[in-house]
């Protein structure tokens, strides 16, 4: 978990044009579509280190199970 907040963190901080909490959502039915209506990120520093966090709102016209998914360019690397 901290590998991922770490590349997330400097993903977004190297590139802000590009900085969008846009996480993906898979459901296990084929002919549900997902509406994903709000996203919010909250970056928390304490002097040494950050945690990004990540919020969706996610609408669906069923009840059904759904697999959610956060691309990331890269395999995250810690120096």
């Amino acid at each position: 978990m901290n590998k991922l907040a770490l590349v997330a963190v400097v993903s977004l901080t190297l590139v802000p044009q590009w900085a969008v909490a846009d996480c993906g959502g898979i459901p296990f039915k084929a002919q549900v579509v997902i509406f994903e209506p709000n996203q919010r990120a909250v970056i928390g520093f304490n002097g040494q280190e950050e945690i990004l966090l990540l919020s969706a709102d996610l609408r669906v016209p069923e009840p059904t199970k759904i697999l959610q998914v956060l691309p990331l360019p890269g395999e995250p690397e810690v120096g």
